[in-house]
This record gives structure tokens, sequence and C-alpha cells, in this order.
């Protein structure tokens, strides 16, 4: 912004939006109060960026998350942005996970289990789920420059050579 006044040029902040934090133990049946992850899951429902299980009265803080659930989720974080609709796979429906899958392949953040399947579905597996979020942290303009060395873990020798860095990044 420029001041016509004193002629100084500053930047302009932008100011997350606030929303009022949702008590997640009065909307789902499965939530308590003195639930460790009470607080994350208040914080991701007020924003939007999760909605629950099933019918919306329960959201399952135990559950197994699949891939097309996460994938959702970054796509509401990212604003739900648009896509081309370029649909390669054929186990993919215009379901509520839809859209989003189609961005997160569009945008490199995804692949399919094959050239034509999604299994949106499948659980998200470790390797998975720390590639997504280090494509994903990539396509919002994050660093990710910074690794750590993970040979000195148990299972180091199962990781596929297609996760490394994404797990390097996250540990």
């Amino acid at each position: 912004r420029h001041c016509s006044r004193c002629d100084e040029v500053t930047d302009i902040i932008e100011i997350a939006k606030l929303v009022e934090i949702i008590d997640t133990s009065k909307k789902f049946t499965d939530i308590v109060s003195t639930s460790w992850a009470k607080p994350g899951i208040d914080y991701v429902v007020s924003y939007g960026y999760m909605n629950g299980t099933g019918n919306g009265s329960t959201f399952s803080p135990s559950g197994t998350m699949s891939r097309s659930m996460i994938v959702t989720v970054l796509y509401r974080i990212a604003g739900q942005p648009s896509h081309g609709g370029n649909d390669p796979f054929t186990d993919i429906t215009t379901g509520w996970y839809y859209d989003a899958v189609l961005w997160a392949y569009e945008n490199g953040i995804v692949t399919g289990t094959s050239k034509t399947t999604f299994a949106p579905d499948g659980a998200v597996t470790r390797e998975q789920m720390a590639t997504f979020l280090y494509r994903f942290a990539k396509y919002m303009g994050y660093d990710i420059s910074k690794t750590n060395d993970i040979s000195t873990f148990p299972d180091a020798s199962k990781i596929g050579s297609w996760a490394y860095d994404a797990l390097a990044w996250a540990n």
C-alpha cells in the first residue's frame, strides 16, 4: 500500500478469518470433553476442514483415515480451488470427495494406486500421508528443504523410494 500523504510504502498483511470455535463434545456423540484430541478436533471442525463421519453425529477419533478423507481435508485447507476436470480414475464417483481428488491429482499432490485407480476408500498409509502433506506444502509455497535422517528407524529399509524424501521432511 502506498500512502499518498507521507509517500511511505507498506505491505498489507491479511489477517486470518476468525471463527467461533465449536465445542465438538456437544456436536458429536463420540467426543468427550476430557479427550486429549478435543482441542484439535474443535479447531478442524470449526474451520470446516473436517465435518465428522457417517450421518454427522460422530467424528470417529479412533477410526482409520481413508485416502479420500485426507485429500478432502487438504482441499478444504487450500480453499476448495477449482480444477480442470481431468479424471483418469475409474473408481471415483461424483461423491463428496470427487472435486478434492481431481484437484489434488491435477496439482501433483496425489497420484493413483495405478494409472486408472485412486482407491478412495483405502486406508491412507504413513508413506502416502507424508507424501501428500509434503506435496501439499510444496503446492502452498512452504519451505520443504529441511529434512532429518530417517535411517535410524527400525523400518527404514521398508520405506518406498517414492516416499523417502517426504518422510525425511516430515521427520
